[in-house]
């Protein structure tokens, strides 16, 4: 039973993005990225409206202060990679 549950968990990291191979090389800051672009995108699909993500940001982290160079780094070249609305880049 064990095993089956540490199959589905490693099923689930891995399916999460393709870029974590490992816990070790995974970026949190890029993944956290991921979840907070996916919410001003699908308001931007539906209304038309750019919500910038560093407001999701402010709302969501209490220590966004000290880390905001490397949420809006991690941000801005997903947005560039993915090919989002330039709307959503932070700086």
């Amino acid at each position: 039973m064990k095993r089956e549950m540490k199959n589905e968990y490693n099923f689930i990291n891995y399916s999460i993005s393709g870029f974590i191979l490992t816990y070790k090389s995974m970026n949190s800051y890029r993944v956290m990225s991921y979840y907070i672009l996916l919410t001003p995108q699908m308001h931007y699909d539906i209304t038309g409206q750019i919500i910038s993500p560093d407001e999701w940001f402010k709302m969501r982290l209490t220590d966004y202060n000290t880390t905001k160079d490397k949420f809006s780094n991690a941000n801005n070249i997903l947005v560039k990679k993915l090919g989002l609305n330039n709307g959503f880049l932070i700086g």
